[in-house]
């Protein structure tokens, strides 16, 4: 199953033509993903990466780590799920409060 991660630009430790070395949050290891699944989001450096759950990844140590274990580095916080993100919707205020006359100045 693919699952969308967003982080920030400053995770990727290196960058080549056909993959890039993502750092994992509280570890020393760092995940080699292909550039096809890398793709940008927003204007202020966030990135978002397709992991697939039921493959292997290479990290820079040499060892291999699930998708699922690869996805409880992040956190439940930074997974997107199909991009259908939370809409806000703010309070509306049925009532404006009197504004006492004074503190107008």
């Amino acid at each position: 199953m693919w699952t969308k991660i967003r982080i920030n630009s400053s995770q990727i430790k290196f960058e080549n033509e056909k993959s890039a070395l993502v750092k994992l949050p509280k570890s020393s290891n760092a995940i080699w993903i292909t550039n096809k699944c890398i793709r940008n989001f927003g204007e202020h450096g966030s990135k978002v990466i397709s992991i697939n759950t039921e493959w292997d990844y290479l990290t820079n140590k040499k060892a291999r780590i699930g998708g699922e274990e690869f996805l409880s580095y992040f956190g439940e916080s930074v997974i997107i799920d199909d991009c259908n993100f939370i809409e806000h919707k703010p309070v509306i205020i049925k009532e404006v409060p009197a504004i006492d006359d004074s503190l107008i100045k």
